[in-house]
């Protein structure tokens, strides 16, 4: 065997090309950590945000529920499953039902109607409660749906009616309210409860009354907050609710959520307004429109997406006696790709893998990115023999994908499959795990050489 003779000054340049191809990679490695690490804490932080949230939140589609928060259970009475399985109608009160239904089929056909409304719904226990609904179209797996905020104002339903009876019967009840709630003469607030008192920072009720309405209102919002007031003290149409920046005692500024009516006290016309801190609601909407169940270089679904359908998917397969397949594939030799013609080349490898992961697999089954190189399957309503007519499917699709593209390299993948059966149930993790176990054993048998 020959060897190259090199120079010494060829020696140095090709140690120092090793050098700096290992600062690279460890350089790179340090990145995909840090940003493991972001991802991890803000899943922790809209996790915590959620879960303790004070209203319930919950995800509607198709008439039913399909995600929802602790809150929402102990509001409805029933276990999270008993209320996802149920259309939502069954637990709102039958006289309100009709009203609901036209709202929300307005709201779907893109009317413009107040996303904020009142109905009453029946606890399990058999209790009546009134609720606040406030909803907000997005989309969910690729659908149209709605978010859902409800509150418990049973409280101040009863406070209304005892304001109509008498100011007596009414006081302990607005004392006790979760609202901060207002009368405002003219300019001017003539008697604030001692939750607003508390949402505001303040220590006494005697630091806000008599005060001009400008006291708690950020000066961005006081023109728009104060014209509303004006018109609707001159019977003008207003909103029945508005959102607008509340000012602490300490300067701080946050989210405020108001409905005010004209009532008489006293034998005068002021206004009776109620104001919640909805800070909490206005991070739980962000935290939903930044959470993501797709991967962002693929459009596939993510681990998190993929383990939130699957579950819901498995789920109905033991429910309706079906069958399914779980197919964990492993793009080969990704990283010689990266090596040999670029990360930008490598992450179109990925790209092409999605697509042809798309043409070979169907709308209804549920296929994912887990990993860098990893992807994962969830076939619907498959019986086991089904399992090599797939293979032959995607072998055919890569073959031609290949002829098509004429990349300098070949796209290959190892295959793992594991099969959900009815009768003998088990769990994502425990298909995952064995269609992984399999998918090394299998790992020489390429599926697309």
């Amino acid at each position: 065997m020959k060897y190259e003779v090199r120079t010494e000054e060829q020696l140095i340049q090709e140690l120092e090309y090793l050098r700096l191809r290992v600062a690279e990679l460890e350089k790179s490695e340090s990145d995909r950590q840090r940003a493991k690490e972001a991802l991890r804490e803000s899943e922790e932080s809209y996790r915590t945000l959620f879960e303790n949230a004070y209203e319930a939140i919950f995800v509607a589609q198709d008439g039913k529920l399909v995600f929802l928060n602790p809150k929402t259970v102990m509001m409805i009475g029933y276990s999270a499953e008993e209320i996802l399985s149920k259309p939502f109608i069954e637990f709102i009160h039958p006289d309100d039902r009709d009203m609901v239904v036209d709202r929300h089929v307005r709201r779907m056909k893109g009317e413009e109607i107040s996303q904020i409304y009142h109905f009453r719904i029946i606890h399990k226990n058999g209790n009546v409660r009134w609720v606040e609904l406030n909803v907000v179209l997005i989309n969910w797996k690729g659908r149209r749906a709605t978010l859902n905020f409800l509150s418990d104002i049973t409280e101040r339903k009863q406070t209304e009616e005892a304001l109509r009876e008498s100011e007596e019967r009414y006081r302990a009840l607005i004392e006790k309210s979760n609202d901060g709630i207002a009368l405002i003469k003219g300019d001017r607030y003539l008697f604030v409860n001692q939750k607003m008192v508390e949402i505001f920072g303040y220590d006494r009720p005697e630091e806000i009354i008599g005060q001009s309405v400008d006291l708690l209102i950020n000066p961005e919002d006081r023109e728009r907050v104060v014209d509303i007031k004006h018109r609707r003290q001159k019977g003008e149409s207003v909103p029945n609710k508005y959102e607008f920046r509340g000012q602490r005692k300490n300067g701080e500024s946050f989210n405020i959520e108001a409905s005010a009516t004209q009532t008489i006290y006293q034998g005068e016309p002021v206004s009776l307004a109620y104001l919640r801190d909805i800070t909490d609601r206005k991070q739980a909407e962000e935290a939903f429109k930044t959470l993501s169940l797709t991967d962002d270089l693929t459009g596939l679904y993510n681990r998190r997406g993929f383990f939130a359908l699957a579950e819901q998917g498995l789920k109905n397969a033991q429910r309706m006696r079906t069958e399914m397949l779980l197919i964990f594939g492993d793009l080969d030799n990704l990283k010689g790709i990266n090596d040999t013609f670029g990360h930008k080349e490598g992450d179109q490898a990925l790209v092409d893998t999605a697509q042809i992961l798309k043409e070979t697999f169907r709308e209804s089954d549920i296929i994912a990115r887990i990993g860098g190189d990893e992807f994962v399957i969830l076939a619907m309503n498959s019986v086991e023999t089904s399992a090599e007519k797939l293979i032959q499917r995607l072998k055919k699709v890569l073959k031609d994908n290949q002829l098509q593209t004429k990349r300098p390299y070949t796209l290959s993948l190892s295959l793992g499959i594991s099969f959900f059966d009815p009768r003998n149930p088990c769990s994502i993790d425990a298909l995952l795990a064995q269609a992984d176990k399999l998918m090394y054993e299998n790992k020489p048998q390429k599926c697309g050489r």
